[in-house]
């Protein structure tokens, strides 16, 4: 109520002076000196915080653009003015005045200039800052009534009595007929532009760009710390003002405010401004300024697998940390050691430089898992007044990203640390990144200890990559041939053209393998390009039918986003529908005759469809595939001829499409294995949630009568390994712990023992568990392969989050993975990000996302977008999707996903319905060539299967592997079984199986369907 009468005040007091601009008001007055009454000129007016703000002219009048509804009664209005004291209203208190005379006085302020005496002592010039363009930020003005609004920079000092003696700064751009600019500098406290140290207003008039110089010697401005530099508008020639001062290649800070009175904001780059400087030195040795000593200080101790000892100095780095406790004397220290998780934080004192505690303690600490910086940084609740960081700043978890302000200083010796990290996270308080690899353990110390520059720039320079192609010995090009480094995690794999690179070095070995082709080993000889041929595999199938050359043109068509290749449109283009039905059209065979790619073959009772891309047998003779005949969701073989399909008048036909993959096996199940051609009437609709007529069928298939009787849960299968039985041994968590760090010793760290012992550890302690895990993010963050199993693995625990972070590094590794963006969009629908997953889902659906093709995954991604509809429609924004996408009532009684970590991967589903009849999907070049070919091309390896409207019963699902080659990298195949499938009591279940440990079938869930 208060306020209410607050602004009903104002606007009766403002009447008479107030000029209405739709919801804002323009109030006017003038600025005096409070003795002389001579108008003052470019004076900050402002309201505090509100961003509402103004500098008046050279004759001291100012116009304020308020919006009065805005101004509640707590708000205050600053003017404020160099050698003059700052003159603070209330809102009240300055519309009242603003309503009579409309005159402000500001007192001066008396001042003792404190003597400058520059004598012949011998000092040294240097600049500081830099004209040296760097993308990223850019300082700019817009807004012709945005007076007062400064761009700044900060300098780091290092000496005492430093002297300013010139700015430039290079203008980028500069459209307007010309501004005015003050320069202001200010001290620089805790991350911020604090109080403005000039006594003399500097003003500067710009009407052109480049690199601008103003002299700033008469104003005799020195200096003992860092100073932020502005460059504050305060008056435009004209009406239009398009301004920018880009972005430097010098390591510090900017800031930028729109209004004299608002708040700073920051950001981690510096703007094209350069000082000239000059600073006292002795016989030409610069004295630099010291650093406070801290009394309370923490350390952040990286105990992540990759700073091991092997991979950096750990000894180095505690002898720095000996000389720095034995300068600090007496001090608290708060020790926190850290990987994945905290680990352990432990409190010390330091005594007469005594530090053997905490370098006793340091040296004990054992290193496990990947490194996750979330948090961090990111308080200060022990009160340091300053903090270490030994760390290589790698992970592909939460970055290194300081967000409280201390000074920090990042310590590594590790050639494989992450500088530009690092050094940004030193930065930020205002402390140093000591590189041990490139400095003394003296030369770190002193950088400790005073005040001195970090200019240092880094290249990613520390890694060995050797490049190349892969090619069949006929010159086409094989995309997704896996290349690894022998006995290492690193492995990568080829691109649509061939190409690859990976991290190695001279005399590795490298192994090259490929879908359908033989592997092949070589040694490095030397960093060049690797051309690898590679042989086909021809007891399997011939190379040419695998590979397209890589200049292969292709048929294109327009989309709503442009021209696309027919392959990568997202919906199969073997396809009528009703308008292209003619009034001619009498027979089906009319019809079928047109679609792409559709044979029709012999008369009577031998007469088929049949598809063009027929198959060639091992023995070389051709096999028909006859594709199942699917009409209104109903599906029939074509085993006996055409003459057992129902009537069907084509003038009713809404659309008929060729099925040509296995994609139609996962609806109407093995009468479909050679594809389907689907018939959809006026009178019938089909579409993946719609009951399965194929399922009720298959009963009536001869010959696959379920008769096994002894075929083990994969739970039962005992394949402990003799690490995990030497494990089991431990009657105590700590026992257990002893025996894993001495396994580690002399023991690689593989895949599948990682996850063995990550699993062991969880009935121990679930958070160590975690750690253990995470050990594949550190040793592997580049295997494409071995980070879709973390991924397995997160998700079966249920870590979402985390799981996010490795699709999004798999997708900065290979952004045509058209598999990892489904999984990111499940992602989000776990971590409640609907609007980020409902977006993905759309441009998926549409192909609109560059480099990746999704109409291998079309089927899977509508079920999954129906399923976020149906469950979280009010959190999206659904109206520009298709009608048929947005049909209430979505649900599915039994939803079976299956997912691989290679498209290379042979195995064999065996689904056994409630009486004992089942089908098989195979997943093997033999038997399923085409779909292990699409997965290459379109790089997805995903599968699922419905279990809806069904016979009550017990459902039984068979898993057989045929990949029985130990490897420190396996496939493994994630299971998820989904129960009520988009209703509000949905639940799932997730299973991970390394599929090189079963030795023969085995039933992954037995389903009571009721």
């Amino acid at each position: 109520m208060k306020a209410k009468l607050l602004i009903a005040l104002l606007l009766i007091l403002l009447q008479p002076i107030l000029v209405e601009a739709q919801n804002r008001t323009v109030i006017s007055g003038s600025i005096y000196d409070a003795e002389t009454k001579k108008a003052l000129p470019y004076v900050n007016i402002g309201f505090l915080k509100e961003s509402i703000g103004t500098v008046s002219d050279e004759n001291g009048e100012f116009h304020l653009a308020v919006d009065a509804t805005t101004i509640g009664q707590n708000s205050s209005l600053q003017i404020s003015y160099i050698g003059y004291k700052t003159l603070t209203l209330s809102a009240a208190e300055f519309f009242s005045q603003a309503a009579g005379d409309s005159k402000f006085y500001l007192e001066p302020e008396p001042f003792s200039l404190a003597e400058v005496v520059l004598t012949n002592e011998l000092r040294k010039e240097k600049n500081i800052g830099s004209l040296r363009i760097k993308q990223g930020v850019t300082g700019y003005w817009l807004n012709p009534e945005a007076l007062g609004g400064e761009i700044a920079t900060r300098f780091k000092v290092e000496n005492k009595k430093t002297k300013l003696h010139d700015l430039k700064f290079n203008i980028t751009k500069n459209n307007s007929g010309g501004i005015k600019v003050r320069v202001n500098v200010y001290n620089y406290k805790e991350g911020y532009p604090a109080e403005n140290i000039l006594t003399q207003n500097i003003i500067y008039e710009i009407r052109g760009d480049g690199v601008q110089t103003i002299n700033l010697e008469p104003y005799d401005i020195l200096v003992d710390q860092d100073v932020v530099v502005s460059l504050e508008l305060i008056e435009v020639y004209g009406r239009y003002i398009d301004f920018e001062v880009g972005g430097s290649d010098y390591k510090t800070f900017s800031f930028t405010r729109l209004y004299n009175q608002d708040d700073w904001e920051r950001v981690n780059q510096g703007l094209m401004f350069s000082l000239r400087v000059s600073y006292p030195s002795e016989n030409g040795k610069v004295i630099p300024r010291t650093r406070i000593t801290p009394k309370n200080l923490t350390v952040y101790w990286d105990a992540s697998i990759k700073m091991s000892s092997d991979s950096r100095d750990v000894d180095e780095e505690l002898k720095l940390l000996r000389k720095y406790l034995d300068h600090l004397n007496y001090a608290s220290v708060n020790v926190i050691v850290f990987s994945a998780l905290k680990m352990e934080e432990r409190a010390f004192s330091v005594k007469d430089g005594d530090s053997k505690n905490i370098i006793k303690f340091l040296e004990s600490v054992t290193y496990d898992g990947e490194v996750d910086f979330a948090t961090i940084l990111k308080d200060n609740t022990t009160e340091a007044d300053a903090a270490l960081l030994f760390s290589n700043g790698n992970t592909i978890f939460s970055a290194l990203n300081q967000e409280v302000y201390l000074p920090t200083y990042s310590i590594s010796s590790s050639p494989e640390a992450n500088h530009e990290s690092l050094q940004k996270a030193s930065f930020y308080g205002e402390g140093h990144y000591i590189n041990l690899e490139s400095l003394s353990v003296n030369e770190a110390l002193e950088r400790m200890l005073t005040f001195q520059a970090d200019n240092e720039s880094f290249e990613d320079n520390h890694k060995n990559t050797i490049t190349g192609g892969i090619y069949t010995e006929d010159t086409i090009a094989i995309p997704q041939a896996a290349i690894r480094v022998k006995n290492t995690l690193k492995e990568t794999l080829s691109d649509n053209l061939g190409n690859f690179s990976i991290s190695a070095d001279k005399g590795d070995v490298l192994i090259i393998d490929a879908l359908g082709m033989y592997e092949k080993q070589l040694v490095i000889e030397a960093d060049t390009n690797l051309q690898v041929a590679l042989k086909p595999n021809t007891t399997v199938l011939d190379e040419v039918n695998i590979y397209t050359k890589i200049k292969q043109e292709s048929e294109t068509r327009l989309t709503p986003y442009g021209e696309k290749k027919v392959d990568a449109i997202g919906y199969t283009v073997d396809e009528l529908t009703k308008n292209q039905i003619l009034p001619t059209d009498t027979r089906l065979d009319d019809i079928i005759g047109r679609i792409p790619g559709v044979l029709i073959s012999g008369v009577g009772t031998n007469k088929r469809y049949s598809f063009l891309n027929n198959v060639t047998s091992t023995t070389g003779m051709f096999v028909d595939p006859n594709p199942a005949i699917v009409i209104d969701g109903t599906p029939y073989s074509q085993g006996n001829g055409l003459s057992n399909l129902p009537p069907i008048n084509v003038q009713n036909i809404k659309s008929i499409r060729a099925i040509k993959s296995l994609a139609g096996t996962n609806r109407y199940g093995s009468i479909a294995a050679f594809g389907a051609i689907e018939i959809i009437t006026q009178d019938g609709v089909v579409n993946t949630q719609d009951k399965h007529q194929a399922n009720k069928n298959r009963a009536l298939i001869k010959g696959n009568d379920y008769r096994e009787q002894e075929v083990s849960l994969w739970e039962e299968v005992n394949n402990t390994s003799s690490y995990t039985k030497e494990l089991e041994m431990a009657s105590t968590f700590k026992e257990a712990q002893r025996i894993y760090e001495k396994q580690k010793s002399v023991t690689q760290m593989t895949i599948p023992y990682i996850l063995n012992v990550s699993d062991y550890f969880k009935k121990w302690d679930a958070d160590y568990s975690y750690v253990v895990l995470t050990n594949i993010a550190a040793l592997a963050s580049d295997n494409l392969k071995a980070l879709k199993t973390l991924v397995f693995k997160l998700e079966e625990r249920g870590n979402f989050d985390k799981a996010q972070m490795v699709l999004e590094r798999i997708l900065e590794l290979r952004p045509s993975d058209a598999q990892t963006y489904r999984d990111l969009a499940m992602n989000y629908q776990e971590t409640h990000k609907y609007e980020k997953a409902f977006d993905l889902y759309k441009r998926m659906l549409a192909n609109a996302i560059p480099e990746a093709d999704f109409s291998g995954l079309r089927e899977v991604i509508i079920d999954e977008l129906k399923h976020l509809l149906a469950l979280h429609r009010s959190k999206v924004d659904f109206k520009s999707l298709p009608a048929d996408l947005l049909k209430a009532g979505f649900k599915q009684d039994i939803r079976l996903v299956f997912e691989w970590n290679d498209p290379n991967t042979d195995f064999e589903l065996q689904f056994v319905n409630p009486q004992k009849k089942y089908f098989k999907w195979s997943h093997t070049l033999f038997d399923n060539r085409d779909r292990l070919l699409n997965e290459v091309n379109k790089e997805y390896a995903a599968e699922a299967y419905l279990i809806d409207d069904e016979e009550p019963g017990e459902w039984i699902i068979n898993l057989e592997a045929f990949d029985q080659e130990d490897s420190n990298n396996p496939n493994f195949l994630k299971y998820t079984i989904y129960k009520n499938y988009g209703s509000r009591d949905e639940t799932k279940l997730t299973k991970v199986i390394q599929l090189n440990t079963l030795n023969s079938k085995v039933t992954l869930d037995r389903i009571d369907y009721k």
